[in-house]
């Protein structure tokens, strides 16, 4: 068991899987702690790799569980706390945003939970990221309205 974590950053991801009414949090899961071709190619992760995600469920979108928030990540190279890494919060929205915006009711929910991990752990909006701002990738994809995003968690 790792030591418990301060988080100091939050990171933003999009799942780049499809978003409908059946919750597919268990799939992301079990994907997560897979091995290749069945998993993530620096897998197998001790748990699904975020603290949360936010995922339509039935007719309304809800945050889901992921790691505990005071245990490193596996959801961003050289920010999940890991041997003197900055320690970043993981929250991934389900959905593909590459080429579409993210629902306004998703947006809200993950706004709502951030802002609450800011309050928190007295994290500045300076210090949450999408995933592209550190690392060398489109996530959460070129469609997710960052600006208004920002916005929302002032």
């Amino acid at each position: 068991m790792s030591e418990h974590l301060i988080p100091s950053e939050i990171v933003i991801h999009a799942s780049e899987s499809n978003d409908g009414p059946s919750v597919q949090w268990t799939g992301t899961r079990q994907w997560h702690m897979g091995t290749p071709p069945y998993g993530p190619a620096d897998g197998p992760y001790l748990d699904i790799a975020y603290h949360a995600g936010v995922e339509l469920v039935n007719d309304h979108y809800e945050i889901l569980m992921g790691r505990m928030w005071d245990f490193h990540g596996a959801h961003c190279k050289g920010h999940n706390g890991l041997k003197g890494q900055p320690f970043a919060l993981g929250l991934v929205l389900i959905g593909r945003f590459m080429f579409s915006t993210p629902p306004e009711a998703q947006l809200a929910m993950a706004a709502k939970l951030i802002k609450f991990w800011m309050l928190t752990w007295s994290i500045s909006l300076a210090k949450v990221f999408r995933h592209r701002d550190l690392n060398d990738t489109d996530c959460p994809g070129d469609a997710f309205p960052w600006e208004k995003f920002k916005n929302l968690l002032k």
